[in-house]
């Protein structure tokens, strides 16, 4: 039995030629889905971490079924196959190895642009609550409606508005 966190690259990794790269940033996954194209399927990783230490090298093929599903169904107990990329061999491989690997999930806020502020910069309401500490989002990236891209410049007031800072043409609010 092992715990299966799944995680995708944007760029595809050669098993034969290259070595799994920890200094890369991954994109967690809930679920794999059957509708993935064959890109996004081999740049799919899957960490497993065993209750019980087994025997395996890199470049092994690997299968893992599941062996909760009924028997006596006609179904596929094979859960995914791929090639071992890393061992983990020392006990506290947790603390030493998996603290390189740069996992993230993707998160979206929603608010509402209340009112333009300057040519470039726009007053947005709901987006956070008034008691968040609105510096550890300044410098994020903000997509509007009309598809205008800038930054969070940080907090106005303290009613939970942040001023958003859209760099290049000057803002405009159309009705």
């Amino acid at each position: 039995m092992a715990k299966l966190e799944l995680f995708r690259s944007d760029t595809l990794l050669e098993i034969s030629s290259e070595a799994f790269n920890f200094a890369k940033e991954f994109q967690y996954l809930d679920e794999l889905t059957e509708d993935q194209s064959p890109t996004e399927s081999a740049s799919t990783f899957a960490l497993l971490d065993f209750e019980t230490p087994i025997v395996g090298q890199k470049g092994q093929l690997m299968i893992a079924s599941k062996l909760d599903a009924d028997i006596h169904q006609n179904a596929c107990r094979l859960a995914f196959s791929g090639h071992l990329l890393e061992v983990f061999t020392e006990k506290d491989y947790h603390a030493t190895q998996l603290a390189k690997l740069k996992i993230f999930k993707v998160k979206q806020r929603v608010g509402t642009v209340e009112r333009v502020q300057d040519e470039y910069t726009v007053i947005v309401r709901n987006m956070m609550k008034k008691e968040t500490d609105t510096s550890k989002f300044e410098r994020m990236k903000v997509t509007l409606s009309t598809g205008e891209t800038g930054f969070i410049e940080g907090a106005f007031g303290k009613s939970g508005k942040i001023k958003v800072r859209i760099p290049g043409e000057p803002c405009v609010l159309v009705k």
